[in-house]
C-alpha cells in the first residue's frame, strides 16, 4: 500500500521547522524554498522518481558502496556515497525544476536499515522541503521499509 504524503502550506512548514530542534539554522532555506513554490508553477502531467534513498538514523553515514565492473573509478579509489548529502542534493535539484513536477514517488527503501522510527523521522525531515515546493510525494515499500 503506498503511502502519500500530501504538500504542506507554509505554515504548517514553519510550523512543523520550529518544532524540531536544531532547524534554525535550516529555516532560512526552508523559507526560502516555501516562498519560491508560489512563483514556480506545477506541471500536474510532470513526475520526479527518487529510488533507494536508504535514510539512516545517522546523518553522517558514508556507504562505502561497491566497484563494479565498467566503473569509472580507477583502481584503488573507492566508490562511496553520503547518503544524506545525496538525498538533499536531489531534493534540490527537483525543487529547481521549473516548472516543477507535481508529484515525486520515492520507489521503495527509503530507510537504510530496518525501517526504524529514527530512519523514517530522518527521511521525512529531508523530503520536507519538497512538500513544502508544493510537490506531493509519492511512497512505496522496499525491502528495507517496515
Amino acid at each position: 500500500m503506498p503511502i502519500i504524503l500530501p504538500p504542506i502550506t507554509r505554515r504548517q512548514f514553519v510550523k512543523g521547522s520550529f518544532a524540531l530542534g536544531g532547524t534554525a539554522m535550516m529555516a532560512p532555506c526552508a523559507l526560502a524554498a516555501a516562498a519560491d513554490s508560489e512563483r514556480v508553477g506545477l506541471d500536474p502531467n510532470r513526475v520526479a522518481l527518487l529510488a533507494d534513498t536508504h535514510i539512516s538514523a545517522d546523518p553522517d553515514l558514508v556507504y562505502p558502496g561497491t566497484k563494479w565492473s565498467g566503473s569509472l573509478v580507477k583502481e584503488g579509489e573507492h566508490e562511496s556515497v553520503h547518503i544524506v548529502k545525496c538525498l538533499v542534493q536531489s531534493a534540490k535539484s527537483v525543487i529547481a525544476l521549473n516548472p516543477r513536477p507535481a508529484h515525486l514517488i520515492v520507489n521503495g527503501d527509503c530507510t537504510f536499515g530496518r525501517g526504524t522510527e529514527v530512519e523514517y523521522k530522518q527521511f521525512l525531515k529531508l523530503v520536507k522541503p519538497i512538500r513544502a515546493a508544493g510537490i506531493t510525494i509519492h511512497v512505496t515499500i522496499g525491502n528495507h521499509d517496515n
